[in-house]
């Protein structure tokens, strides 16, 4: 049931709400306190007395908007105008901003102590002896959750009073405790977002950006300045194609790539982008120039962005899908130098997890990741983990790592995120080593059983190794990519890979090198000529389909006798390939024919009388 004296304590509001309005927009001389003193009373009386119809009627929103975010903003705008007297208008801003900061620590105060919350970093009166709020008033007892809002609600703005006195770390703990209380709520990674944005970090506001849209109650405005943030990036200056990258060019670049897909969908000026990123990634990780917070960072931000293609041109994902190929396999590399359990401590890790955890929410993507060398350095991250360390962290196995926590409510990783214990103890540095090493190692096993396509597998030693891909290859004039392939993947064949189930008698002849003789016994010394009967439609580099029918036309059916059986010319013990004949440039057929012996006169009896023969008539002639 509504509060009465809440519904009524909200019409005196309304009028004194005017009234506010049309003071801070006249002269600076006009003292508006007395107005704002009693609006603020009103509206601190209705959160107490019945916080769920307060919260219904936006009560903490006009509170802040009308009571002091207008007015802060007005003596900004007196202090940065000449026409006025710059210390005076300062001094009435600090004063007025502590009055501020003075109000809203009092409600936290008072919600914690009406609706017994003990929060940590909010402790419940009774530990320290104090009486509870008005133990005769009548309150609407409200829930649990909304307790928590208006809690988060008065930090952020917390935050926000210690931002404008510029006390960035005090507005930063603020707002990191709104977070820690909601992390489900976009409004304080937005406010981190302005706090780091006032710090010229473009990568770390891009990413609180991320975070105030990537959860389930994202805060409309993040949208907007998302957009703003990115816009700007594309006007970045960058090096030279092919140049080096310091770090902060690198983050340039990178975000520009993200701002070309996400806002104009620039293809060609991603790819060439894309170029730029992947070449120079590998040395900037090999010198560990990035922190291991900007690396998740930039993962936490692709994630994003791959999220938000949904209806944008395939070409977008597959961009992101080739920068997170090049993102791993730059992560990867160190790892060949890296010996023992040292490489527990490889900075890289964090975000390694987090992206192998993306793509266990995501099995999809995995497909489009098909890169041999990619898949090898995940088997060298996974064998050398396990070998790393021998004994998994029971205690802590479903315990949050220092990178869960700073994704606590990403939506993208919610599915992995959920099954983890937040709060608590927390992990020491060596357990969270080893048990970040048992959570890439269990994906690996994902990967190797579960995932469609299997990439890699288990050996029988108990190490990961990668599975072979076919695809399907165009037919060559070469035999050996002609010849039939035997495949022994460890995980699964792509549908396109296909064998001929008819070939030309006479290359079959030719690969198998089959023996004459066993023909013989086999067939009753009568081999036929069946080229024509599967003809393969191909012909070799730099020849026309023309010429080559011609070629075929003047020589299939050359043969040295009509009498006792017909030869081929392709069979013998040592076969010379088909593109070889092709190429021979004086009669290449018998140039090339295997001196055999058959059923009547060798070919090699053949020829020498024929050779007899002409010379006999030639010398007939001369006389």
């Amino acid at each position: 049931m509504v509060s009465r004296v809440a519904v009524e304590a909200l019409k005196k509001a309304d009028d004194l709400k005017e009234k506010a309005i049309n003071l801070q927009n006249v002269e600076l001389t006009i003292d508006i306190w007395p107005v704002q003193k009693h609006l603020q009373q009103i509206y601190h009386e209705v959160l107490i007395l019945d916080l769920e119809y307060a919260l219904d009627k936006k009560v903490e929103q006009d509170l802040w908007n009308y009571c002091f975010k207008n007015y802060i903003v007005a003596l900004q705008n007196y202090a940065k105008d000449k026409k006025h007297n710059g210390i005076q208008v300062q001094s009435r801003l600090s004063w007025f901003l502590d009055c501020a900061s003075g109000f809203y620590l009092s409600l936290l105060q008072e919600i914690c102590s009406v609706f017994n919350l003990d929060l940590p970093f909010m402790r419940h009166d009774s530990l320290f002896g104090c009486k509870k709020y008005k133990e005769n008033l009548v309150i609407n007892k409200p829930e649990r959750n909304s307790c928590y809002y208006i809690c988060q609600h008065c930090l952020v703005h917390l935050g926000d009073v210690a931002r404008y006195r510029n006390q960035m770390i005090q507005a930063e703990s603020f707002y990191r405790h709104a977070v820690a209380l909601g992390a489900s709520s976009g409004h304080p990674y937005n406010q981190l977002a302005l706090l780091e944005a006032s710090r010229c970090d473009r990568l770390s506001t891009v990413f609180y950006y991320t975070r105030s849209i990537a959860v389930s109650h994202k805060f409309p405005a993040a949208i907007t300045n998302l957009a703003n943030t990115l816009l700007k990036c594309t006007k970045a200056e960058l090096p030279p194609e092919g140049g080096k990258m310091v770090v902060s060019e690198y983050e340039s670049a990178f975000l520009q790539l993200h701002a070309l897909l996400y806002l104009t969908q620039d293809i060609p000026g991603a790819m060439k982008l894309l170029q730029s990123l992947t070449h120079c990634l590998t040395p900037l990780i090999a010198t560990q120039e990035f922190s291991s917070w900007k690396l998740v960072q930039m993962v936490v931000i692709t994630i994003f962005m791959f999220n938000q293609t949904e209806g944008k041109s395939v070409e977008v994902k597959k961009v992101l899908s080739e920068y997170i190929t090049g993102f791993l396999n730059a992560l990867f590399v160190p790892l060949y130098t890296v010996t023992g359990e040292s490489v527990l401590d490889y900075f890289g890790l964090p975000a390694v997890k987090v992206l192998l955890s993306w793509l266990k929410c995501e099995p999809n993507v995995v497909n489009m990741l098909n890169r041999p060398h990619l898949w090898r350095g995940i088997c060298k991250l996974l064998n050398s983990l396990r070998a790393s360390y021998s004994v998994t962290p029971i205690n802590s196995i479903n315990s949050a790592l220092p990178e869960d926590n700073d994704l606590r409510g990403f939506l993208p990783l919610e599915p992995v995120l959920s099954t983890l214990k937040f709060g608590g103890e927390k992990v020491s540095e060596d357990a969270a080593k080893k048990l970040r090493a048992f959570r890439i190692i269990k994906f690996g096993e994902w990967l190797a059983s579960n995932c469609e396509c299997k990439p890699i597998y288990i050996s029988e030693s108990g190490l990961f190794e990668v599975a072979q891909f076919y695809h399907s290859v165009p037919v060559s004039s070469d035999v050996s990519n002609n010849s039939k392939t035997t495949n022994s993947t460890g995980g699964g064949f792509y549908d396109s890979w296909k064998t001929r189930s008819r070939q030309n008698v006479a290359l079959q002849s030719l690969l198998n090198r089959t023996n004459f003789q066993e023909k013989e016994s086999e067939n009753s010394g009568n081999v036929e000529w069946q080229e024509n009967k599967s003809p393969v439609d191909w012909w070799p580099p730099g020849s026309s389909r023309d010429e080559i029918s011609t070629w075929t036309g003047m020589n299939t059916n050359v043969s040295f006798s009509s009498q006792e059986g017909t030869y081929s010319l392709f069979s013998g013990n040592d076969p010379q390939t088909f593109s070889s004949m092709l190429q021979s440039s004086t009669n290449p057929v018998i140039g090339h024919q295997s001196l055999w012996s058959g059923p009547g006169p060798s070919p090699l009896e053949r020829l020498l009388e024929q050779q007899k023969q002409l010379r006999n008539s030639s010398s007939q002639n001369d006389t």
